[in-house]
Order: C-alpha cells, then sequence, then structure tokens
C-alpha cells in the first residue's frame, strides 16, 4: 500500500495520463509508447518466426512439395482473414481484451507445439496461428490509434511500424545465428521467451473504444480506407511471396546454404527498420511523393530478383525492396487515421487488415502452382503485373485527395 500511494505504477500512470501534470503526462505517454514497443516487437517476431519457418520446416523437414508449401501457408492466412473479418469486427469491449490477451498466451504455448509438428499436425498448428493473428494484429494497431492528438497519433503509429521492422530484424538475426546449429523446427523453443514478453506487455495495452465515442462504427468516409488498401496491397502482394518463397528461390538459383538463405531478410528488414525510423523522427505531412517513390522501388527491386546473375546483386535488390517495405504499410495506417474516427477505426483496421492478408492465402498458391509449370523465378517476374496496374488506379482515384497532403 505504502509503494502504491508513493511511487504511482505504470498502470497509473497509463490510465491517469490525461489528468496528471505536464511531466507526468509526458512520462504517461512515453511508458505506453514503450508497451507498444514491446508488444509489437514480440508479436511480429514470433509471427514472422512462424510465417517463414513453417515454409522451411514442410519443405525439407517434411518433404512437401512447392504447391504443398503453398497450400500450407495459404491456410494460416486464410484463418486471418477469416478471423479478422469475421470476429474481430464484432468483438465488445471486455471480451475484446480477454480475447486479445489470451491469444498472445495461447500464441508463447504454441511454439513448443510446432517444434513437435508432424505432416498432419502442421496444418492444425498453422491454422490455430492463423487464428491468434487475427485476433493481435488489428489490436495493436487499435492500441497505437487511441490518441487524441493528431501529432502523437502519427507518431505512435509510426513507433508501431517500426517496431514491427526492429522485430524483423532480431528475429532473422537470432534465427540465422542458430541455424548453424540446430533444424527449423528448433527454432520455435527459442522464441519462447520473446512470445512470454509480448503475453505480459499485452495486458497494459488500451484496445477498448469508450462507449462515449463509439456511436455508430459504420465508416462514413471510406475513401481513405481504399486507397490505404490499395496502396498497401501494392506491397503485400509480392512481400507475401518473399515470406513465403524467398529463401527457397535463393537456395534454388545460387544453391547456397541455407543460413544464408534465410540471411537475406536481415539487410531487407534493416533498411525497412531504417525507413520506418526517420518516419518517426519525421513523419511526412505529404504522403503522394512518398507512395509514388515506393512503388517504383517496389518494381525495381521484384524486376532486379529476376535479372539477378549472382547472389550479391540479387542481395541489392532485396535490399531495395526494404524501403518501399518500411514505408508503404505506416503511410497506409495513416491514411486510415486521417479520414476516419476513433470509434470506426477499429472496423476500419480490421477491413484493411483482412483484405490485405486475403492476399496471402491467394499469393503463396498461385506463387506455388505457376512454380511447377515455369519455375519459381518466372512466377516471381509475373509479380510486376499487378504492382504496375494498382499504382495506375491508385492515382486515377485518389492522387488529388485532399488526405494525401494534410
Amino acid at each position: 500500500m505504502y509503494f502504491s500511494k508513493n511511487y504511482p505504477s505504470l498502470i497509473f500512470l497509463i490510465k491517469n495520463r490525461y489528468t496528471l501534470v505536464n511531466k507526468e503526462k509526458q512520462l504517461s505517454f512515453l511508458s505506453y509508447a514503450v508497451i507498444l514497443l514491446l508488444s509489437t516487437i514480440s508479436f511480429r517476431s514470433v509471427n514472422n518466426l512462424i510465417g517463414t519457418t513453417v515454409p522451411l520446416q514442410s519443405k525439407y523437414l517434411l518433404s512437401f512439395t512447392d504447391e504443398n508449401v503453398g497450400l500450407l501457408t495459404s491456410l494460416m492466412f486464410l484463418i486471418n482473414f477469416l478471423t479478422i473479418f469475421f470476429i474481430n469486427t464484432r468483438l465488445r469491449g471486455r471480451i475484446r481484451k480477454i480475447a486479445f490477451v489470451s491469444s498472445y498466451w495461447i500464441l508463447a504455448l504454441l511454439l513448443p507445439m510446432l517444434f513437435d509438428a508432424d505432416k498432419f499436425t502442421i496444418f492444425v498448428y498453422a491454422a490455430a496461428s492463423g487464428f491468434i493473428f487475427g485476433i493481435i494484429n488489428p489490436n495493436i494497431i487499435n492500441a497505437a490509434s487511441m490518441e487524441n492528438d493528431s501529432y502523437k497519433l502519427e507518431r505512435l503509429l509510426s513507433l508501431y511500424s517500426t517496431g514491427l521492422s526492429i522485430s524483423l530484424i532480431i528475429g532473422p538475426l537470432i534465427e540465422t545465428y542458430y541455424l548453424k546449429f540446430y533444424s527449423y523446427n528448433v527454432m520455435y523453443l527459442i522464441f519462447i521467451p520473446l512470445g512470454l514478453i509480448g503475453a505480459f506487455s499485452s495486458i497494459f495495452l488500451k484496445i477498448n473504444i469508450p462507449e462515449e465515442i463509439r456511436g455508430n462504427d459504420r465508416i462514413q468516409n471510406r475513401k481513405g480506407l481504399l486507397a490505404s488498401i490499395i496502396t498497401n496491397t501494392t506491397y503485400n502482394i509480392p512481400f507475401a511471396a518473399m515470406v513465403s518463397f524467398l529463401p527457397i528461390y535463393v537456395i534454388d538459383r545460387f544453391n547456397v546454404s541455407s543460413q544464408l538463405a534465410y540471411f537475406t531478410f536481415i539487410p531487407f528488414y534493416t533498411v525497412s527498420f531504417l525507413t520506418r525510423l526517420s518516419m518517426t523522427i519525421r513523419p511526412f505531412k505529404n504522403l503522394l511523393f512518398p507512395l509514388l517513390t515506393s512503388f517504383l522501388l517496389t518494381a525495381i527491386g521484384i524486376a532486379g530478383l529476376f535479372t539477378s546473375e549472382n547472389f550479391l546483386i540479387m542481395l541489392l535488390f532485396i535490399i531495395i525492396l526494404g524501403i518501399p517495405h518500411g514505408a508503404i504499410f505506416p503511410m497506409s495506417t495513416i491514411l486510415i487515421s486521417r479520414t476516419t474516427t476513433k470509434g470506426e477505426r477499429n472496423k476500419a483496421n480490421s477491413y484493411f487488415l483482412a483484405i490485405n492478408n486475403g492476399f496471402f492465402v491467394i499469393v503463396p498458391i498461385v506463387i506455388g502452382v505457376e512454380s511447377l509449370y515455369i519455375g519459381l523465378k518466372y512466377a516471381f517476374l509475373s509479380l510486376l503485373v499487378p504492382i504496375m496496374i494498382l499504382p495506375i488506379i491508385f492515382i486515377k482515384l485518389y492522387g488529388k485527395e485532399s488526405f494525401l497532403t494534410y
């Protein structure tokens, strides 16, 4: 009792951040930002581990074909899509928070199960992972979207995106190091402590919309949401292919070790992190030029994966792809925040993630099937088609909208 009276706990600071004196208000915002960052890093590290290791585990330990690898990955994202679209959008109040925190704990418990997966149970665990991701992912964005102050709001969204990139450096670094000594399935055990960090920190995140501002959560202005979906889809289509097949693509083309093939994610995510860090420090006000630049770099990077004659040149194009990966997602979430109210934001974020995650269902299957007929190299080249068409649609529909130059 004495401690609680004289030294306000972290929970107290977060709950009372609007009523404390100015110095404490700043501390409260900082404390919440740190908790958000820890939760994001934990979730995305484990999420990326499962998303990239399940295909490798199924390919090289369980002897799946490329087609079956694509089906397995697509199952995970199909369940993810259905969970976000049909379940998360309907969760309210305390039930939402319970589901959110419980999912973090179940995710930590799922890791040792994946370690011992066989040809049947890996489908069960992949589906369970998709369900958990569908609960956690949109609600972390909600946790970063609860600020009233637009300056703090866009800072938190950029910090959230930066946390995603930090986790995508930490995770591959850990996995690349331990792959020198252990097989793919052991990686799940190594990531258990990181999963537990997220489970504990998730308790303190605010994800519920207060009843007094919830009102009618039907999205009134859909232009920003649709613009954000088109924007993110331009990058999500090639990224879905990269998550499922990039290490396999590198091994097939250049006959490198599994460790070196997985290493390609590290410079990619490092550049992504630096891009998002710069956007956290100095957020873009005018989004049109950065978006167009990101679209162009995406096309250059994918074309470069096809034309590369050796591993080092291909690595250079993977690094180029890290720039739009870092830039497009935070700009997409900012488009939503600029065109929705706080009461509309949960549905907007859920639809945004559900639709874009839907491509993680379709793309691995398409790439897997294409690889059977034209090879993985030409399957990757086919990604240029949507990358070139979608920016034209975006410019035609939204190029002159005011929310791009806010």
